[in-house]
């Protein structure tokens, strides 16, 4: 699913309905109540990645991922891939990281890249204890608006369709994901743990947008 960025979405809530903009409203009141409120999109250089990644790994983990074991914080492997990533994005001036804050306190988290005039959302998460004010939207709501002043051509949600982004856009890429096993026991053991991830997953996703 993608946004493509319009002049008038330098303002997303004029994209939403009366009873979503509402309820954009009531969650950053609820938020207010918690603590002051604050944005960060933050563009670092490579030195500064591995303490902030730190604190954004704890956020993407302090909720059903971090409970069902799918958080980065419990995936060795993909965890490093996104620490490399992060520091090579960072030494081409690509990567960002947002934080929204309660009482200075992180409660949303996105990593994402911009590149190509566009702005890619790679990895969010929220923490639990914030979540009757919806924090990864209100987030979503400020980075929106980030790309669209900053003048880019395109928000890139990637991932799959979910009911939550069809809120925002009923555009969408057509992707598939190819993943090969060799025919042997490490093969199909690595199939086996991967498909029962996907499950758990799913099952997290049905959850959250209950």
């Amino acid at each position: 699913p993608w946004i493509e960025l319009e002049e008038n979405w330098e303002d997303p809530e004029r994209h939403v309905n009366a009873g979503r903009r509402s309820d954009l409203r009531r969650a950053r009141r609820n938020a207010e109540k918690l603590g002051a409120l604050s944005f960060e999109i933050l563009a670092p250089s490579a030195s500064e990645v591995p303490s902030l990644l730190t604190e954004a790994f704890a956020v993407e983990s302090a909720n059903w991922k971090g409970r069902e074991g799918t958080a980065l914080l419990n995936d060795t492997l993909q965890a490093e891939f996104y620490r490399r990533y992060a520091a090579a994005a960072a030494e081409h001036g690509i990567l960002r990281l947002c934080f929204l804050r309660i009482g200075g306190k992180a409660a949303a988290v996105q990593l994402a890249a911009q590149t190509g005039g566009r702005f890619w959302l790679l990895k969010i998460g929220y923490a639990d204890e914030f979540a009757r004010c919806s924090p990864g939207v209100l987030l979503m709501l400020e980075t929106i608006r980030y790309a669209a002043r900053s003048g880019l051509q395109s928000y890139e949600f990637l991932g799959a369709v979910e009911p939550w982004i069809r809120v925002w856009t009923e555009r969408e890429r057509q992707c598939v994901s190819f993943r090969a096993y060799p025919f042997s026991g490490r093969g199909m053991a690595a199939l086996a743990v991967d498909a029962s991830a996907a499950l758990r997953r799913r099952i997290g996703r049905m959850a959250s947008s209950r």
